[in-house]
């Protein structure tokens, strides 16, 4: 992933309860001044987590993406794609084109490929995280994350 190494690459599921508390320790991390260069990758467990993660990558398209992000990385229950309406409104987005653009062959592909990439790297459990040549399973402190990328870049 040369195009991925400065940063910290995780596989998530937006109904992962680990994920959602990973999402958290990223959040704490930007407060304390030092923001992770997060870049998401999905691993979809069920149905509806395909749908979600189909939706964020079309989110991409109407530029809301992070919006989306944050409301379904906030919700504290399990989702679905009947909640999908309601969130894209949360986010400011048009839920009837985010529901055409998560239907396109494009939006497909991008997800075939983060699981396939997923897969390359035996990655079967959500959130894992990718730092360097360090692969990380489970939640991790922000000091541990903090610590990973600096030995990534040398520091």
């Amino acid at each position: 992933m040369p195009d991925e190494a400065s940063g910290i690459v995780v596989f998530i599921d937006y109904n992962c309860i680990f994920c959602r508390r990973q999402f958290q320790v990223f959040e704490a991390m930007a407060a304390e001044g030092r923001p992770p260069r997060v870049i998401l990758r999905h691993l979809p467990h069920s149905v509806d987590s395909i749908a979600l993660a189909q939706a964020l990558l079309a989110a991409r398209q109407q530029g809301g993406a992070e919006a989306l992000h944050r409301v379904m990385a906030a919700a504290d229950q399990p989702l679905g794609p009947g909640d999908l309406p309601d969130l894209a409104r949360a986010a400011g987005l048009d839920p009837e084109r985010l529901r055409a653009d998560a239907a396109s062959p494009e939006i497909e592909a991008l997800l075939d490929g983060d699981v396939k990439l997923a897969w390359s790297l035996r990655i079967e459990s959500t959130p894992t995280m990718v730092v360097g040549t360090e692969l990380r399973r489970g939640v991790q402190s922000g000091d541990a994350l903090a610590a990973l990328t600096a030995a990534a870049a040398g520091r």
